[in-house]
């Protein structure tokens, strides 16, 4: 039965050139392609949304609310309404000259002058479904009564997200929390969806009375020609974010020369807006932003995805095998992908292994086809198990998460 939904969103979907930023279009559009009713609220707690082209994506549906009035809605920076302890620690950081780091709060990007437009569109339409994108997101939950179902989709665990940063030389530069805040925001919701198997667990065992399901990333699928004109080609495909830049700083530095010392003829392209993000370097050839990812794809033989740690799910990893290409990745941007390990795509602990793997694809023109035909093969088959999954969720009626 279709079902009326309003998906709550502080992400824009356009300009669709970062990871959560492909999760929400994709998922907003499975639910359309199901047959649901499906509008979508833009909190503008990140700036950069591309405003025109989000309407006319999604039409008289798309509804827009931005916190601060005095500024236009393309620079509308986050509500920070931290907790009092928060501001003490800071305050004092302050008056030692030191920064004294906290965790945020679940509800310190929230703004409640959200509320009444949210309270006029459910008196409007009266949404049978409401679908908060985020933890940080979960207070609007709490405005809808018993007779909607209440979703939080997560992308990401939170809680203790700043140790796994600080394990790898790395600050949080966005949001992270403690699993107490993360287990406040995962009550307001009936159900749960983690992107991964892996945190599908951990917030089961931080809400046990609570509906938890795995829904991993729609992707477009595109089989892209197996690529044959030489030079041989690697693509890096990625946004701006620190743990991206992270990661092809260490292939650049501790993979790429075993590569280029056995295939000196091998090319290396940069695309995305990491390109901002990294200084120019002799084997990177940057291709900058894009609209369509499609040709970018068409000229790499091999994609790889040096990701040396991180939460959620690594959207750019299925993309690249719903186009049909070779991936090589590491241990940690295998994350809820370990059903493909060497057989949809290659996966390594080491530096050595990885550079290995990249040399078994160049050389190896038989090994190339192969993985390319069983990781469009295993992308199909996540996106008939998302797809399942989506409906399946989207037709529980309150009173089953009641008693689950």
């Amino acid at each position: 039965m279709p079902k009326k939904i309003l998906v709550i969103s502080p992400i824009p979907t356009h300009p669709r050139n970062a990871g959560h930023r492909e999760r929400i279009y994709q998922l907003v559009r499975a639910m359309q392609q199901l047959g649901h009713d499906i509008h979508l609220l833009y909190i503008t707690l990140e700036s950069g949304g591309d405003l025109e082209v989000m309407q006319s994506c999604w039409g008289d549906q798309f509804h827009i609310f931005c916190h601060s009035p005095d500024r236009t809605p393309n620079h509308c920076a986050p509500s920070f309404h931290a907790t009092l302890t928060g501001r003490l620690i800071r305050r004092i950081g302050f008056f030692l000259r030191k920064t004294l780091d906290f965790p945020y709060g679940v509800d310190d990007w929230y703004d409640p002058a959200c509320e009444t437009m949210i309270a006029e569109l459910h008196r409007q339409f009266s949404f049978d479904v409401v679908c908060a994108e985020y933890v940080f997101c979960s207070k609007t939950l709490s405005l809808f009564d018993s007779q909607t179902l209440k979703i939080l989709d997560t992308h990401d665990v939170f809680g203790n997200r700043k140790k796994l940063f600080q394990q790898h030389g790395q600050q949080p530069l966005w949001f992270y929390t403690t699993p107490r805040e993360e287990r406040k925001a995962l009550r307001r919701a009936d159900v749960i969806l983690a992107i991964q198997e892996h945190e599908c667990r951990f917030f089961q065992k931080l809400v046990p009375q609570k509906q938890v399901e795995t829904l991993g990333h729609f992707v477009e699928l595109q089989r892209s020609p197996l690529k044959t004109k030489r030079p041989q080609t690697l693509l890096f495909l990625a946004s701006a974010n620190q743990i991206n830049v992270h990661g092809f700083q260490w292939f650049l530095r501790e993979v790429w020369p075993r590569v280029q010392s056995r295939q000196p003829d091998v090319r290396m392209l940069l695309a995305g807006s990491i390109c901002t993000a990294i200084e120019d370097h002799p084997a990177a050839i940057k291709l900058g932003e894009f609209l369509d990812a499609k040709p970018i794809y068409e000229q790499a033989d091999i994609v790889i995805s040096p990701i040396l740690f991180g939460t959620g799910l690594k959207i750019k990893n299925i993309e690249a095998m719903g186009y049909a290409k070779p991936l090589v990745t590491t241990s940690a941007g295998a994350e809820g992908l370990e059903q493909g390990i060497q057989t949809a795509f290659f996966a390594a602990a080491t530096a050595e292994e990885f550079a290995n793997r990249i040399l078994d694809l160049l050389t190896n023109s038989e090994l190339r086809y192969r993985t390319c035909q069983q990781a469009y093969r295993f992308a199909e088959k996540l996106q008939q198990q998302n797809r399942s999954t989506l409906d399946q969720v989207l037709q529980i009626e309150h009173n089953q998460c009641q008693h689950h």
